[in-house]
């Protein structure tokens, strides 16, 4: 699992949007240091969250993908229009000339991006995020018994 920390900056209803707080790599292999991953995008990181572990602003939170996520969701971006653009491409060229092929491989890159805009709107609703967080250091509450 990749984690990063991050901050609860503000509640609105069922979410909590959390900023990130380092930009610390997966940690997974000894050249996390010069990893592309870790350069700072140009704004702070905000996510929004839903708030199933009742957490508060001020509350600092681990922030959890699953192993592999990350992987399918990159081939699934790039792999898929790439195939669309070459079978584009390919039934373009049987039809005739370079032009057609040209015109193929435009409209199986804009089918592919298309298809994903679609598939990733219909799958937003349907199921968890891949990105879950929980409380870096939960509160103990003492045992009623050590209070009596």
């Amino acid at each position: 699992m990749n984690e990063s920390e991050a901050v609860v900056v503000r509640i609105e209803g069922e979410h909590a949007f959390v900023e990130v707080c380092d930009a610390a790599a997966c940690g997974q292999c000894s050249s996390r240091h010069a990893c592309m991953s870790l350069e700072a995008p140009a704004g702070p990181r905000l996510h929004r969250l839903h708030n199933g572990i009742g957490a508060r602003v001020g509350d600092t939170v681990v922030l959890v993908v699953p192993q592999g996520a990350l992987l399918k969701a990159a081939l699934l971006s790039y792999l898929w229009p790439a195939l669309l653009t070459i079978a584009g491409a390919a039934s373009g060229a049987t039809m005739g000339g370079d032009a057609a092929s040209v015109a193929g491989a435009g409209l199986g890159l804009m089918a592919g991006l298309a298809s994903l805009r679609l598939a990733g709107s219909r799958l937003a609703g349907k199921r968890e995020p891949l990105l879950t967080m929980r409380l870096k250091c939960p509160v103990v509450e003492p045992r009623k018994e050590a209070q009596e």
